[in-house]
């Protein structure tokens, strides 16, 4: 595993991160996604420069179904303090 301040082959982990989503059907971060995505040495480089430092997370469904609930029923509980006025 190589330490974070070292150098890297960006391409090895296009190719890594390529062959996890296609081959293998690893799901992927969002990030690791936009990694992908980008089409040039250089865009790839600055991607993991600015984002070395920061962990990968991946909300959950779950947690995504209880966020669009809770702004659901804020709504819905200002719709009806509007209709009581």
């Amino acid at each position: 595993m190589q330490s974070r301040n070292e150098k890297f082959d960006f391409e090895s982990l296009y190719e890594i991160l390529n062959n996890l989503l296609n081959d293998q059907g690893v799901p992927l971060s969002q990030r690791s996604k936009s990694f992908l995505n980008l089409k040039t040495l250089e865009e790839r480089k600055n991607f993991v420069e600015k984002y070395k430092d920061q962990p990968l997370a991946r909300a959950s469904n779950i947690v995504a179904i209880i966020k669009v609930r809770t702004c659901r029923r804020k709504k819905f509980e200002k719709n009806l303090r509007k209709g009581e006025k």
